[in-house]
């Protein structure tokens, strides 16, 4: 029979002492990224990007990039209802996002030097447009005036066209740097995190100021989509809005902490 260790000082002891009990443990992140998976805001985004989606075929347009995203964030919600946090398909999520990476910066490329052939070629046919228009315009054609006019006009439609492609190209480079890459590092460092059982979350507050930033653009689109009675984009831009305000909101809700 045995009985309880008694102190002599304090009376008997049931109890160990406080040192020796350990202290509670954070949760993991698997267990985290688990509970946001299963949260129902990320069914509620999976079916709104969903809509979007169907929203973008009506309209003749085929977003096989965003279609990816979709089908693979249900896949892991799906696994999620089985209390399984899907490393793989957000691995492929991620994976979409870098192919969008490379394509913006193919497309950057592309449009510079689309510019360069538009300008060029606009200059060197400079003359044979003046021809063709003096043929029609006599008065251009006997007034020297009209002649330089014409010739400065050809000039600078074609450095327009120039500026006009390296503005888009800086704008394809500038949403890659700040939207597409916060987004893909985030999304990286989340299977990332759950593959090797670690604390390895990148980006999380960029990519929910993005987040944040694309669902507030996304929903002026919508108002100048509503007022020009375009109902197939109002309701794509709707939806994609409150997917990206609601993702936003769940990495506030269960990766904030964690990544401090």
């Amino acid at each position: 029979m045995s009985y309880p260790e008694y102190d002599y000082e304090t009376g008997p002891s049931d109890s160990p002492c406080p040192d020796c009990v350990e202290s509670p443990q954070p949760p993991q992140i698997s267990q985290v990224i688990l509970s946001a998976l299963r949260d129902p805001l990320f069914l509620v985004v999976c079916i709104l990007t969903s809509v979007s989606c169907l929203c973008s075929l009506s309209g003749s347009g085929l977003p096989l990039l965003d279609i990816l995203t979709t089908v693979f964030l249900w896949l892991t919600y799906a696994k999620s209802r089985e209390n399984i946090a899907d490393a793989n398909h957000l691995r492929c999520v991620s994976g979409v996002l870098y192919a969008k990476y490379i394509i913006n910066y193919i497309l950057a490329s592309l449009v510079l030097f689309l510019g360069l052939i538009l300008a060029v070629s606009y200059n060197v046919f400079s003359s044979l447009l003046f021809d063709y228009m003096s043929s029609f315009t006599d008065v251009l054609a006997e007034s020297g005036l009209g002649t330089s006019i014409l010739t400065v006009l050809a000039s600078l439609s074609g450095m327009l066209l120039l500026w006009i492609c390296i503005v888009g190209c800086a704008l394809l480079v500038l949403g890659n740097i700040f939207i597409v890459r916060y987004l893909h590092g985030f999304t990286k460092s989340v299977h990332l995190s759950l593959s090797s059982g670690t604390l390895a979350l990148k980006h999380v507050s960029a990519a929910k100021i993005v987040l944040f930033i694309i669902g507030g653009f996304s929903a002026l689109d919508c108002l100048g989509s509503l007022a020009d009675g375009l109902q197939y984009s109002f309701i794509s831009s709707g939806a994609s809005a409150g997917a990206a305000i609601i993702s936003g909101l769940l990495i506030q809700k269960y990766l904030s902490q964690e990544n401090n």
